[in-house]
């Protein structure tokens, strides 16, 4: 099975820019001091052992660095631009250059692809609708995934029914989620978690993706229904959309109450950074899997900082 690019596998119509050169337009002071951050979805000692166990720790990283200015889309250029540029960012910031999990520091760029996602999603009942799938299912009723004839894609085996409707074109269910969905944030990190780094050893079960995080988000009250409580989540995808919703999801992204609606909306602004270019090589080496390695900047404009979260997915042979 042919790999799909990127671009059409999450959104044929995905803006992207295409930035290149030291213009004067791409020109600003954005200062970056590194932040002391650790995701509170990995605190939790079996939750890192499946992160482990899934090859998330492989080539990767999730780090946060603290920015002085303020931050509107329209300045997403220029803040590329600094952020690559900054000295703090070259040491704290890395980009892989081979399987013996070798890196190099970042630099200034000289072109760059990204992608603007959406992160619009605050209620589980995006993920409720892989309960219903049929012919052929993906979950059973317990949580166990549907297994099929191994599928490769970009040299990664799909061996249930679920991670072949995530990024293989040809499943019965791919355009079950259309484009516009494919483009939310938490589809991306529902995506990332089952598909895992080039060692993963996948789960038999849906539930444990997200099961290991239930204790560090519980409920402020045990009558909480709000859509960031776990009594909403859907039945048989319980366990794990509370680790993608719940767990790296509020962890990479701020929510907060619209004062006039009181509904819950997402004040951060998403970008995939499919290529770059710059002195420190290409973002990621020829020996990755290019549909399954990923960088993602997540930019809190209220409370300056952005969070980057880097993967090179290396595969086996």
């Amino acid at each position: 099975v042919l790999a799909l690019p990127l671009s059409e596998l999450f959104s044929r119509d995905s803006q992207k820019m295409h930035i290149q050169g030291e213009s004067e337009d791409c020109k600003g002071s954005f200062k970056f001091e590194e932040v002391d951050f650790s995701p509170k979805a990995l605190s939790d000692a079996s939750a890192k052992e499946l992160w482990e166990k899934w090859g998330l720790d492989q080539n990767s990283y999730i780090k946060r660095l603290s920015f002085d200015e303020f931050f509107s889309e329209e300045q997403k250029d220029v803040f590329f631009k600094d952020l690559f540029s900054s000295e703090i960012a070259r040491k704290a910031l890395g980009i892989s250059t081979g399987r013996n999990n070798s890196w190099t520091s970042v630099g200034p760029l000289t072109s760059y692809t990204a992608t603007d996602l959406t992160a619009t999603v605050t209620n589980l009942d995006f993920f409720s609708k892989i309960n219903d799938l049929e012919d052929p299912a993906v979950v059973r009723d317990k949580g166990a995934l549907v297994k099929c004839f191994d599928e490769f894609v970009d040299g990664v085996p799909l061996s249930d029914e679920l991670r072949k409707m995530l990024v293989m074109e040809e499943s019965e269910h791919f355009e079950e989620f259309s484009e516009e969905e494919r483009r939310e944030f938490i589809f991306h990190i529902f995506l990332r978690v089952c598909m895992g780094g080039g060692m993963c050893q996948y789960e038999d079960d849906i539930r444990p993706y997200l099961e290991t995080v239930k204790v560090n988000y519980p409920p402020s009250h045990p009558k909480d229904h709000s859509p960031l409580s776990p009594s909403t989540t859907p039945a048989r995808l319980g366990d794990a959309a509370r680790f993608v919703f719940q767990g790296l999801y509020k962890d990479l992204v701020s929510v907060q109450k619209n004062p006039s609606t009181k509904a819950l909306e997402v004040t951060s602004f998403v970008y995939q950074l499919e290529e770059a270019e710059g002195e420190f090589g290409s973002l990621f080496p020829d020996c990755a899997s290019r549909q399954h390695s990923f960088c993602y900047l997540v930019v809190e404009p209220t409370k300056r900082h952005v969070t980057i979260w880097y993967l090179s997915h290396m595969t086996l042979f």
